[in-house]
């Protein structure tokens, strides 16, 4: 009945209303708070105990959850009816600062949504989606029918990253008896190199021993690099670049040698495009105009059947170390003990400018009006378990840059 299709980043949640934040700074609304975000509502509309479902930042409702809600600040969205809402043709959930508090969540009635149960996660409904991430609309011109290719590096050898679902969202999850490592989210873009199997292409003789039941030797070692989603072949010209610069070729270009075979590397690509360009506005860190640097926050080796074999934290930072990589600042290793923790991690981390507070192996934020994105927690295992934690400070800066219609890139 209730299902996430999606990300689960952007998903719905049914909660139960136990505290209200009271603001001297606002009359007329109050905060319930949920897993780092807080949604402002009327006052009286709700009550401890009271059960609502709650829709993070920067997800988009869908059209027909709009104008039975009336969500939309125009009239003639909501069918004519009352206004009541502020969302826009774009149906996103924003995150918004009223007299310096933010809110960073959109709260309904649970029994809108058939009354799941507290604590579920959704974005569809008997098979109907209610919600989705907010991506910026791409007009694309109709291109004409061509054949499909081959691809020549398969997806089991150029694995994409993990999803980094949120911390407050999955707490309940980490060992109590194993360190959490700490490091800083630096906020960049999403950068994977890899020397791996590639296809190779046959020559007749080797496409006839192989029809023949001869064996041939179908791949070899290739470097390759993509941004988060996107695999950039090197020998395929023709792809597509969010900047003008393929930023992530180039990277492969500078890092490549560096991976040894059968191994992958993820990490984030911080600083510059070029001279003018930023690789994201306000996040140029401590590098000049017209540089970049790498920042590696995983690294995997991969067998010749796909698997992957994670290098824990310790062993990424000295695989980086021994071939001249920076990796993703750590900033601490702690142990997560009891549900209180979450609180006392989000006020230690949310909102920070970790330079400036005497965290000194942290990289350098550039501009003055900025926080960090905020941290990654990471817990080894034969997969590891990783999420994030931001701020609303952080919140606020992305629904700036989509309402300037750009993308947050990954």
């Amino acid at each position: 009945m209730w299902t996430i299709e999606n990300e689960e980043n952007y998903a719905a949640q049914c909660i139960e209303v136990t505290n209200l934040i009271q603001y001297s700074e606002l009359d007329n609304l109050v905060g319930i708070p949920f897993a780092g975000y807080v949604a402002l509502v009327s006052k009286g509309q709700y009550v401890p105990g009271d059960k609502v479902v709650i829709f993070p930042a920067e997800c988009q409702l869908s059209e027909d959850l709009c104008k039975d809600h009336n969500l939309y600040a125009h009239k003639e969205l909501n069918s004519n009816q009352e206004v009541k809402g502020y969302l826009g043709k774009n149906r996103r959930v924003k995150a918004l600062k009223l007299r310096g508090i933010y809110s960073t969540a959109l709260a309904l009635p649970a029994s809108d949504f058939n009354d799941p149960p507290v604590g579920t996660s959704f974005d569809t409904v008997d098979g109907i989606e209610v919600c989705r991430k907010y991506i910026i609309p791409v007009k694309h011109n109709t291109p004409k029918f061509t054949p499909k290719k081959e691809r020549a590096i398969e997806d089991r050898y150029f694995p994409l990253h993990y999803d980094t679902a949120q911390y407050l969202r999955n707490s309940f999850k980490y060992d109590p008896d194993k360190p959490i490592y700490v490091s800083q989210k630096v906020h960049g873009t999403s950068w994977r190199g890899a020397h791996t199997y590639k296809k190779r292409k046959l020559n007749i003789f080797e496409r006839l021993a192989k029809k023949v039941g001869i064996p041939v030797e179908e791949y070899a070692m290739a470097l390759v690099g993509g941004s988060r989603k996107v695999t950039k072949d090197p020998t395929d010209s023709d792809q597509n670049h969010y900047y003008s610069t393929d930023i992530w070729s180039n990277a492969l270009e500078r890092y490549g040698d560096l991976i040894p075979d059968n191994h992958i590397i993820y990490g984030e690509l911080i600083g510059w495009v070029d001279e003018n360009t930023p690789i994201q506005s306000g996040y140029t860190y401590d590098l000049k105009r017209g540089e970049y640097r790498l920042v590696v926050y995983r690294v995997a080796a991969i067998l010749p059947d796909g698997t992957q074999v994670e290098y824990g934290f310790d062993a990424m930072q000295e695989f980086c170390r021994n071939r001249g990589l920076d990796s993703v600042p750590l900033l601490d290793i702690v142990y997560r003990i009891s549900e209180e923790d979450d609180e006392e991690f989000y006020n230690r981390w949310a909102d920070h400018r970790f330079k400036d507070e005497g965290i000194s192996q942290s990289i350098q934020l550039s501009d003055p009006d900025t926080v960090d994105e905020g941290v990654v927690f990471r817990q080894d295992g034969i997969v590891p378990l990783l999420t994030k934690l931001k701020g609303p400070v952080f919140y606020g800066y992305e629904t700036k840059v989509l309402d300037e219609e750009k993308d947050i890139l990954e």
